[in-house]
């Protein structure tokens, strides 16, 4: 039993969503898994652009959209699995 970790919250998915959660969750000093079972950023990382989304007026590259998004969840320190 020393190996099983505590989390408050368990966040299924780490795209957009997920990753949004994961940093809201360790911004509200909760203790946050995130649940991936592929990569993190799900369909944003294969995406070329995206248009319309909030607070890029000229759109994003997927990639470019995710790497922030990592950075933010990793800076709210939830574990990634």
């Amino acid at each position: 039993m020393e190996n099983i970790k505590n989390y408050d919250i368990a966040i299924l998915g780490a795209g957009p969503a997920g990753l949004t959660a994961g940093l809201y969750a360790g911004r509200g000093g909760l203790k946050a898994a995130i649940i991936e079972k592929m990569m993190p950023g799900g369909l944003v990382a294969n995406t070329e652009r995206i248009d319309n989304y909030p607070g890029f007026p000229e759109g994003v590259g997927g990639a470019d959209r995710l790497a922030g998004a990592l950075i933010g969840a990793r800076n709210g320190e939830p574990a990634m699995s």
